[in-house]
C-alpha cells in the first residue's frame, strides 16, 4: 500500500504517479524510522483548484495541495524537494498534532521553525546543495541548504527558516535530536538550541545582532511601504548595532528585485556609508525592492521595501 492518496491522479502520468509515490513512499519510511508514528496516508491534492492559492500543506484540510500556475503547470510536482519538505510538515501534523495547532500556523517562531525543520529533513534525503533546483525566479533554485543568512536579519518564515538549517547543518545536528526537540513541551528557537551547546551559542550570536532602518523626508511606514512624491527623494539609513558590526564589518547593501536584477524605475544612491537616497524615474508604477545585505559575497540577510509614486 503506498504512503499517499492523490486526489486528481487521473490527471497525472504513470510516470509522473510512480515518481510521486516512490519519493513520498520514501520520505514517510524516513519518518517514521527517525522522527515520529506514522498514522495514515498523506493526502495529495493535485485538482480542485479553487480550494488552494499555493503550493503547501494545508493544516486544516490536512492536505498537501497543488494548484496549477499561470500556465496551467503544477512544476512542483517534479521537485522531490518540494514533495519531501510539504510531506514533512503533514507528517509533523501526525506525529505531533499539537505542533500544528491552527491557532499558531501564522505566528513567526511557528513557521520559521517548521520551514527550517522542513528543509533539514529534505537535505537528509537529498543531500546536495540546493533546494528545488530550477524552481526560482529566473531558473535559480528556490534556496540553498548551506548559507551565511541570519535569523535575526532574515524576512519571513521561509528566509528565517533556510538560516535555521544552515546551522543545523553546520552543527551536524541528528535526526534523533530534532526527534528529542519535537517530543518536548517547548517549540521555540530557545528550546531548540537546547540540542547542543553550539547551536546555542550560535543562535544567540545571532540574535544579538540587529540592523535598524530609518526613513527621512517621509513619515515612517511599518510595512515599508512608500509613494515618493517627484524631486522628493526618500533617504534610508541602515544602523547596524555593535554585535553586527563586530561580526560583519564589511556589511554592504545591495538594492535588487525579487529577480536578482536591478530596479528599473527607483534609483538609489549611497549618500553616505549605509545611507541610501531614494527616487523614482518619470512614470516609475509599484515595485517590490530588497535590500541586501551582503558580507563580501555572502548574503547574510534581507529587508522587503516596496516603493510607488504619488
Amino acid at each position: 500500500m503506498s504512503a499517499c492518496l492523490i486526489e486528481g491522479e487521473e490527471t497525472l502520468s504513470s510516470e509522473q504517479r510512480h515518481f510521486i509515490k516512490a519519493t513520498i513512499d520514501r520520505a514517510v519510511g524516513f519518518f517514521a524510522e527517525h522522527f515520529g508514528e506514522v498514522k495514515r496516508p498523506l493526502v495529495l491534492r493535485v485538482h480542485d483548484t479553487q480550494r488552494s492559492l499555493r503550493t503547501g500543506y494545508s493544516v486544516k484540510g490536512d492536505t498537501i495541495n497543488f494548484p496549477p500556475d499561470d500556465r496551467g503547470n503544477r512544476p512542483a510536482l517534479d521537485s522531490p524537494d518540494i514533495l519531501v519538505h510539504e510531506a514533512f510538515h503533514a507528517l509533523v501534523a501526525q506525529a505531533y498534532p499539537h505542533l500544528m495547532e491552527s491557532r499558531h500556523v501564522n505566528e513567526p517562531e511557528f513557521v520559521r521553525l517548521h520551514e527550517g525543520l522542513a528543509d533539514y529533513f529534505t537535505h537528509l534525503l537529498y543531500p546536495d546543495r540546493e533546494f528545488a533546483e530550477g524552481l526560482g525566479p529566473g531558473g535559480k533554485p528556490l534556496r540553498v541548504f548551506r548559507n551565511h543568512r541570519r535569523v535575526s536579519l532574515s524576512p519571513g518564515g521561509h528566509s528565517q527558516g533556510n538560516a535555521i538549517t544552515s546551522y543545523l547543518l553546520q552543527h551536524k545536528v541528528s535526526p534523533e535530536q530534532v526527534r528529542g526537540f519535537l517530543q518536548g513541551a517547548e517549540f521555540s528557537l530557545e528550546a531548540m538550541g537546547h540540542i547542543s551547546p553550539e547551536l546555542q551559542r550560535s543562535l544567540r550570536h545571532d540574535a544579538s545582532m540587529s540592523l535598524t532602518d530609518t526613513v527621512s523626508n517621509y513619515p515612517a511606514s511599518t510595512l515599508r511601504k512608500y509613494r515618493l512624491n517627484p524631486g522628493t527623494p526618500l533617504e534610508i539609513a541602515f544602523e547596524p548595532n555593535e554585535s553586527l558590526q563586530r561580526s560583519h564589518p564589511d556589511l554592504q547593501i545591495e538594492w535588487l528585485r525579487p529577480s536578482g536584477m536591478p530596479s528599473q524605475t527607483f534609483t538609489f544612491q549611497e549618500v553616505e556609508s549605509h545611507r541610501f537616497s531614494v527616487s523614482a524615474e518619470p512614470g516609475a508604477g509599484a515595485e517590490k525592492v530588497i535590500a541586501v545585505f551582503r558580507d563580501g559575497e555572502e548574503i547574510i540577510g534581507s529587508r522587503p521595501f516596496y516603493f510607488g509614486t504619488a
